[in-house]
């Protein structure tokens, strides 16, 4: 048959369902796609006692040099151990480690950063609120006891709020004044 012969022949059909249906998907675990370590402790996990190198290449159908390196990988990873020369078993299952306890916040002066930023946002609405047996001299006053990093971290809390107010103050003076609601209007120009 020659190519135009070929090309002018009618296609095979093929049923819809066949065409359209979808590879079907390999096992996802087998003996032929594992890997030699996975391999190695099928093997281990399945004996009884202490295997041999040879016996592992025996019942892992591995060559000696993969069979090797998956036993030394597997040992490094602590996953078997080595219990005599050429001998190997698996390793006993790791206890997970205890649960870390979170960190204790950073105190200052017997405080937290929360608890000084607490006393001074307090204070910096209420001055009054200020207890001076307890907490010592005023912000900004000599001898006060609020230490410096707090001190500072308050003065950038104040800034970046100072800076927000402001732009915000723009924002609203820039908008036009038939989209402002009425308690927004100035005086002279609310509606009567």
């Amino acid at each position: 048959m020659t190519d135009t012969a070929a090309a002018e022949a009618p296609a095979e059909s093929v049923p819809p369902e066949a065409a359209a249906a979808p590879a079907p998907e390999a096992e996802l675990e087998t003996e032929v796609n594992k890997s030699a370590r996975e391999k190695v402790l099928d093997h281990l996990t399945d004996s009884e006692g202490p295997q041999t190198v040879a016996e592992i290449i025996q019942g892992t159908g591995l060559s000696r040099n993969t069979a090797e390196q998956a036993i030394h990988r597997a040992a490094q990873a602590g996953q078997i151990e080595r219990v005599g020369v050429g001998l190997y078993k698996l390793a006993p299952p790791k206890p997970p480690p205890p649960p870390r306890p979170e960190p204790p916040a950073p105190a200052i002066g017997g405080r937290t950063y929360e608890d000084w930023m607490t006393l001074m946002e307090a204070w910096y609405a209420n001055p009054a609120t200020w207890d001076v047996a307890t907490l010592g001299p005023a912000p900004g006053q000599s001898g006060c006891l609020v230490p410096m990093q707090a001190s500072m971290m308050f003065a950038r809390r104040l800034e970046r709020r100072e800076k927000q107010e402001a732009e915000d103050f723009k924002l609203q003076a820039a908008r036009p004044a038939t989209h402002r609601v009425p308690w927004q209007l100035s005086p002279h120009r609310r509606a009567r």
